[in-house]
C-alpha cells in the first residue's frame, strides 16, 4: 500500500473530497461535512443526507487515520513531487466537531 500511495501521491494531486459526520436529530438525520484539501465545511439538510447515505461507504475513523498516516508518509519523501498540501485527520475531526458543536449548542 506505502508503494501505491507514494507513486499515486506523487504523480496526481491530491483529491478534494468530502467527510461526513452523521448528526442525528429525531425528525431526521442530518449530516456535516468538510473538504479535505479545502477544509470548506457545511451541513447536509435532512431530505439530501436521507438521499445520500444509502450510498456513503463508511470506516472506522481509526481505519481512517491509518490510510491518511500511509499516504503522508508517501508525500513526505516525495516533497518536490506532491504539489498539495495534504491536511492532517485531527484538522478534518476538529472541523467535523466545531460544525456539530454548533448545531447543539444550547
Amino acid at each position: 500500500m506505502a508503494i501505491s500511495a507514494q507513486v499515486s501521491c506523487a504523480s496526481f494531486p491530491i483529491p478534494n473530497v468530502k467527510l461526513y459526520a452523521e448528526i442525528p436529530f429525531e425528525d431526521g438525520s442530518e449530516a456535516a461535512f468538510v473538504e479535505t484539501k479545502t477544509g470548506r465545511t457545511g451541513i447536509i439538510q435532512t431530505e439530501s443526507w436521507q438521499e445520500f447515505r444509502p450510498y456513503m461507504l463508511m470506516i472506522h475513523i481509526d481505519d481512517w487515520a491509518e490510510i491518511k498516516k500511509t499516504i503522508l508518509k508517501a508525500c513526505r519523501g516525495n516533497k518536490k513531487l506532491c504539489k498539495d498540501k495534504v491536511q492532517t485527520i485531527d484538522e478534518s475531526v476538529r472541523h467535523l466537531d466545531a460544525i456539530i458543536k454548533k448545531v447543539f449548542k444550547p
